[in-house]
């Protein structure tokens, strides 16, 4: 067995979720300018995030629902990602 990273990405990622059916990945992080933290999901085996939220708030915690077909996120309102 090989263990490799799913992500080399700069900045801070975090919360990873695996959709249900195990081929994407929903995880918060700062982005490539690490000033804000979003929602982002990616194919597993793929080097390409999506990001999903642009909110100035904190996005945090995804979750997919049971059919993998919506992600739920904490959005933390008032504060801004550093």
């Amino acid at each position: 067995m090989t263990v490799a990273p799913l992500t080399t990405f700069s900045g801070s990622e975090s919360f990873p979720a695996f959709s249900p059916d195990g081929k994407q990945m929903a995880f918060q992080w700062n982005g490539p300018k690490e000033d804000n933290y979003d929602i982002y999901v990616m194919l597993v085996g793929t080097a390409a995030p999506v990001r999903l939220t642009t909110d100035a708030a904190i996005d945090s915690c995804p979750a997919w629902s049971p059919d993998g077909r919506r992600i739920a996120f904490f959005r933390v309102s008032g504060q801004r990602g550093r």
